[in-house]
């Protein structure tokens, strides 16, 4: 099967990828909001989550993400709440937002390399725009080296929207 037959199959079955590139840590993981995508219009967020590149440092830091529009501008809100404590995080672990109820908190996955499955958040309103973000909810990151990417999954849920990396 040939790459464009793969991909076009891949968005129908588990959304369209959205990706950052490889990010410090201690740059956008601190105590106040970070935005991370943009969102125009609509849509269906099938998975959010971010994934360690290399080991975070030893802060006991905790992450919950959340939607904040600045069309129609409204108050921002928590997509989860804060997950556990993510000191050390290890190579490969993923956290991500569960999506059964926005006061459940983010999801550490149990081992590197191995989630557990999401449900669906829609967020985003017909012709809006506003950012996903992540906020260091307990300490902020402040290794030197600790790296990390974020990945979201989407389906537009109205014309024209889509979900962009802002890193």
């Amino acid at each position: 099967m040939n790459s464009i037959t793969q991909e076009a199959i891949a968005q129908v079955v588990r959304g369209i990828k959205t990706e950052t590139a490889v990010f410090l840590n201690a740059t956008y993981i601190k105590v106040a909001q970070s935005s991370i995508f943009t969102v125009i219009g609509r849509v269906r967020i099938l998975y959010l989550g971010i994934e360690a590149i290399t080991a975070w440092s030893a802060d006991a830091t905790t992450i919950k993400f959340g939607y904040d529009a600045s069309t129609p501008a409204v108050a921002a809100v928590d997509l989860c709440s804060a997950s556990g404590a993510l000191t050390s995080l290890a190579v490969g672990k993923r956290v991500s937002v569960l999506g059964d109820a926005l006061a459940t908190g983010a999801l550490e996955s149990a081992n590197s390399g191995v989630s557990l499955k999401t449900n669906a958040v829609d967020i985003g309103s017909e012709n809006g725009v506003g950012v996903i973000y992540i906020t260091g909810a307990g300490a902020a990151q402040t290794g030197a080296t600790a790296t990390s990417k974020m990945t979201c999954l989407w389906i537009p849920q109205s014309d024209n929207a889509y979900v962009e990396s802002l890193i």
